[in-house]
């Protein structure tokens, strides 16, 4: 008897450690979207409605990352500057509004966060404040086109969350643009430029249907189109040696390294179980094994997934 009651004990204590496993849900976006196929976000936004997470990584830079962001976002770098000397900063509001139903907060609160946010250089969570101001909780009531007002934002209303959590980094840019236009130029040359076009065509022609019926969103999550977004952007598909090319796969999968890095550190600093990470679909495959490798008690899951296409929706929901 008592043996039987301590393998019930362990099976618990497993099953218990299971559900409490810290995970990431990866939502490859298209980043802009034609008028034509303006609603291509309704499906993603619906498989995050579904997921429902504790939060929710945007690509855009941590407010930490100063140089950064005035060397990418200079006029509201200097703004913020700017902002700081006349705006009178109230902490203490900051804090207890980060903690308010968002459903209590007025107009007047959303201006203040928005404020707020601008002064602590943090931009992604400006232009949630700023979409909450012009737009309420019902959201603009048209698609504007990009996965942050059609996704991420909307999904957060949704989440009744009061903050989004930056993950991006661009430390590397300029190395990584400098690489991609000299591997480029070179592809010209030897052939490597080919072999990408041939891979654009074949991956222009598939989207079409997809892009038609509305299903663009499940489209580039599947394992082909994150395949090659992310062999075209880490200069994978190269069948000529090429350094510069070379160059450009290891800036590349730094930045993916980087991005898994600043998604973990805050799941960890705020113990969040369920996190939806929405990115430019070509960073899917660099980030997934970037965690997956280094950070192994995080679990990764992307949508082309078997298991995320046959799941239960109540139980997506009650993971």
């Amino acid at each position: 008897m008592k043996h039987l009651i301590l393998i019930i004990s362990i099976l618990f204590s497993i099953q218990n450690s299971q559900a409490q496993q810290k995970e990431v849900f990866i939502i490859g976006t298209m980043h802009q979207v034609s008028k034509t196929f303006k609603n291509s976000y309704r499906p993603l936004l619906k498989k995050g409605i579904e997921y429902n997470p504790d939060a929710i990584f945007v690509e855009r830079l941590r407010p930490k990352d100063t140089f950064e962001i005035s060397m990418i976002f200079d006029k509201f770098y200097h703004f913020s500057d700017s902002l700081e000397k006349v705006y009178p900063q109230d902490e203490g509001r900051f804090q207890k509004l980060l903690q308010t139903d968002l459903k209590l907060m007025s107009k007047e609160d959303f201006n203040f966060m928005m404020y707020s946010f601008i002064i602590k250089k943090d931009y992604g969570n400006y232009r949630y404040y700023l979409y909450l101001k012009k737009y309420g909780l019902k959201g603009s009531p048209k698609s504007l086109r990009n996965e942050n007002d059609d996704l991420s934002h909307r999904l957060a209303i949704a989440k009744n969350m009061t903050q989004l959590y930056a993950m991006d980094d661009q430390h590397k840019r300029p190395e990584y643009f400098k690489a991609w236009m000299d591997c480029s130029k070179k592809g010209k040359e030897n052939g490597n430029q080919k072999v990408l076009k041939r891979l654009g065509i074949k991956d222009f022609f598939r989207a079409m249907i997809p892009a038609i019926t509305g299903r663009l969103g499940f489209y580039t999550n599947s394992k082909k189109t994150i395949e090659y977004y992310h062999t075209s952007n880490s200069f994978r598909y190269t069948k000529t040696e090429c350094q510069s090319c070379e160059d450009g796969k290891y800036y590349w999968d730094l930045r993916n390294a980087k991005m898994a890095q600043n998604i973990v550190e805050q799941i960890d600093e705020h113990q969040f179980n369920k996190n939806l990470v929405v990115v430019g679909a070509g960073h899917v495959i660099g980030i997934k094994e970037a965690i997956e490798k280094n950070y192994p008690h995080i679990k990764v899951r992307i949508m082309s997934d078997k298991k995320s296409k046959s799941e239960p929706k109540n139980q997506v929901a009650q993971q």
